[in-house]
């Protein structure tokens, strides 16, 4: 009887082990299987930690009040270089004076990856002119950007034909920015 009752007590971690098998089986492009047991050991699987962040557009420059153009866009990869999904990907805003606090934008900073590894952060609006730049934190890899200049609300096209980081285009952006009582 005390057998039967061994047996019965057993059986559905049994179970569990077999499907947990299955699916490792065939999920394996992304999983790699640590450890099966019974009893005090346990049964792990687990995905390969995201190694690289892939840059696929990012904000050279922006207005305040408007939405970052293009969006930041990346994609995540593991370190076989394959897509890793459904990953919290988390962003962090940094000015001259440090991290910038939620009332100086507005928009996600947190999103998943999609099935592609790719994640777009497509409503970033900066609420103040000035350099920023923007941290992505996603498991224990964190990347930035190189910086992205906001300008004032409606800047005209002509200063957008400048070449970021160019003597006239710093020039520019320093008399915007004084204009406005910010530099």
């Amino acid at each position: 009887m005390e057998v039967l009752s061994v047996l019965v007590g057993i059986l559905p971690v049994l179970i569990g082990l077999i499907a947990l098998l299955i699916f490792a089986i065939w999920g394996k492009k992304r999983l790699k299987l640590n450890t099966i047991g019974v009893g005090p050991f346990h049964a792990a699987i687990k995905e390969f930690p995201v190694e690289k962040i892939e840059f696929l557009s990012v904000p050279m420059a922006g207005c305040a009040g408007e939405l970052l153009s293009p969006p930041l866009k990346i994609r995540i990869l593991d370190i076989k270089e394959h897509p890793v999904k459904k990953k919290i990907v988390r962003l962090e805003l940094y000015n001259e004076q440090g991290l910038l606090s939620s009332k100086n934008y507005s928009g996600q900073t947190l999103e998943l990856s999609d099935d592609n590894g790719i994640v777009e952060f497509s409503n970033l609006i900066l609420k103040r002119t000035g350099r920023i730049c923007i941290l992505i934190c996603v498991d224990n890899l964190e990347e930035k950007t190189d910086d992205i200049d906001i300008f004032p609300p409606g800047l005209s096209l002509d200063f957008w034909n400048e070449q970021v980081g160019s003597p006239q285009y710093e020039e520019k952006l320093t008399r915007a920015l004084r204009m406005l009582g910010t530099r």
